[in-house]
């Protein structure tokens, strides 16, 4: 698995993770495409979305969060409709957060799982600035 643009939230430390979280949304300038739960489907799109993730000097990023619950109140810090909020409440796989902390898109259980899905993931978010 490719892991040079990967950073892989570390699990049964909430503070730690939240950390780390908000060090690529917050902090950094970058798009980031966040992987939710653990499992074969979720290190295959993290795998996926870390080869789509470019040069290291394209501003993409990838963090796996194999618990959501542990990013939890940094999910409510971004700006997110409420529609996003219900999809990843609901189980979504993954979602990627704009330079301006926004939640641009939600990959949903439902959705195709190919490069093209992850591409038009960073693409939203890229769009949102």
């Amino acid at each position: 698995m490719e892991f040079r643009k990967t950073t892989v939230l570390p699990l049964g430390n909430p503070a730690e993770a939240q950390r780390l979280l908000r060090r690529w949304i917050f902090d950094e300038p970058h798009i980031v495409f966040v992987a939710l739960g653990e499992g074969a489907v979720a290190e295959a799109l993290v795998a996926r979305a870390g080869r789509l993730a470019g040069p290291d000097e394209e501003k993409r990023w990838v963090v796996w969060a194999r618990s959501e619950k542990d990013i939890d109140d940094v999910i409510v810090q971004l700006n997110v409709d409420d529609a996003k909020k219900g999809a990843i409440r609901n189980g979504a796989l993954a979602f990627s957060v704009s330079f301006g902390n926004e939640i641009a898109d939600v990959v949903d259980r439902n959705d195709e799982l190919d490069n093209v899905r992850v591409e038009i993931a960073y693409a939203r978010a890229e769009a949102k600035g």
